[in-house]
């Protein structure tokens, strides 16, 4: 693989190629989640397996990909804790495993809710335990769909930079909407 491909000037460290990637892997994920929308590990296997899991900024070997996925697997089905593998995880793919099963966690939720005819859209909501980048700073205040600042809709994907690990969303009804 091209190391090339994944260098970037991002602050954010995700690679356009990475971000494309996540992307389809989402969508992939979103697809298989349509059949069960409370499961979140039918999400993270599908996006595992489309090519979603990625660590900021550099390519990861299958190995890690494969620990990483089985790590994720068993912490979603099982409530593992992602601590518990630091035994079999570097710290940076624990934080990898951390990001992706938050994701699965938080697309099974958007998934339940686009399902209502009363959602309107998604809110990115900041942890008060963050420090907001300039891209994210963006994404929770800019109205990019006129539906109030950091509102998303529902089909929308969404790739958060890793500075959003403590991200959350929330449900936005029709009748929230400006």
């Amino acid at each position: 693989m091209d190391k090339a491909r994944h260098k970037t000037n991002s602050p954010t460290g995700i690679s356009d190629t990475q971000r494309a990637a996540i992307r389809r892997a989402v969508l992939a994920g979103r697809a298989e989640v349509r059949m069960d929308r409370s499961d979140p590990n039918r999400f993270f296997r599908a996006f595992a397996k489309n090519g979603g899991i990625h660590a900021p900024g550099r390519e990861m070997r299958e190995s890690e990909r494969a620990a990483v996925r089985s790590a994720g697997t068993e912490a979603l089905a099982f409530g593992k804790r992602l601590s518990d593998y630091r035994n079999v995880l570097a710290a940076d793919l624990i934080d990898v495993a951390r990001r992706e099963t938050n994701r699965a966690n938080s697309e099974a939720y958007w998934a339940g809710a686009a399902g209502s005819p009363d959602v309107a859209g998604m809110r990115l909501i900041l942890s008060p335990n963050q420090t907001p980048d300039e891209e994210v700073t963006r994404l929770v205040t800019e109205d990019r769909h006129g539906m109030g600042p950091g509102v998303f809709p529902p089909d929308e994907v969404v790739v958060l930079p890793p500075s959003c690990d403590l991200a959350s969303w929330e449900v936005v009804f029709s009748d929230e909407l400006p």
